[in-house]
């Protein structure tokens, strides 16, 4: 995680089971970059795909939440925006939505006036069905991050460990690490939620343990909190 945040241009996908943390991790990353935004010429965007809401999983709505995000904090960046939305609302008319092409493109435009751009992406894979058109699209898009010799972007994407996805990464030169959650981490965890209840049969405790650890496969131990 050190090498994405201090890389130029660094791209890093961080993949795992279901449970396995990524979305915790993602919070925690979100929260040192922008901890460590000292001027405007650092930008910072991020988004959140979720399953049970359709409308993060629409290309347009990623890359405008992106745009949105990167204006707000350089007016330079903030005038590539208005120029978008001039070309698509010429002589004051109604305004036309934008093209993925041209979000693109802006979104492109709009990091040159950054020195350092940070981009965090959580939860790729559940912006619908593998075969589903849109989710080719979104993929292909964020696949096509990248930055060059005007401007530094980093990017880096979290999600379930899709052939897709992995296929897409691979043929893009993304660096890749798996996340999962260690034997002892879950045993220390474990015990001390066990702990907290009323077992008072210390083999029942340990019978228990054993099973939760052996099989758990990586899950983020901090899902034990919220079962009865």
């Amino acid at each position: 995680m050190t090498a994405w945040l201090e890389n130029p241009n660094d791209r890093l996908w961080i993949y795992g089971i279901p449970g396995a943390g990524k979305t915790t991790l993602s919070t925690l990353v979100v929260e040192e970059v922008l901890s460590r935004k000292r001027s405007r010429s650092i930008g910072t965007a991020y988004f959140y795909i979720r399953h049970d809401d359709k409308d993060t999983h629409n290309l347009s709505s990623l890359l405008g939440s992106l745009i949105s995000q990167l204006a707000s904090q350089n007016p330079e960046a903030l005038a590539e925006l208005m120029e978008l939305r001039a070309e698509c609302s010429p002589q004051a008319t109604l305004a036309a939505l934008p093209s993925h092409e041209l979000l693109h493109r802006n979104l492109r435009d709009i990091t040159k006036h950054f020195t350092e751009t940070y981009i965090m992406i959580d939860g790729l894979d559940e912006c619908g069905p593998i075969m589903d058109p849109n989710r080719k699209r979104v993929v292909d898009a964020v696949a096509g991050f990248y930055g060059d010799r005007n401007c530094s972007m980093r990017t880096l994407v979290f999600s379930r460990d899709k052939y897709d996805i992995r296929n897409e990464f691979d043929r893009t030169q993304f660096r890749t690490v798996s996340i999962a959650a260690t034997s002892a981490d879950l045993r220390l965890y474990v015990g001390a939620w066990l702990g907290t209840l009323d077992i008072r049969d210390e083999t029942l405790k340990t019978e228990v343990l054993d099973t939760l650890v052996n099989e758990a496969h990586g899950i983020d131990a901090s899902l034990f909190s919220n079962s009865d």
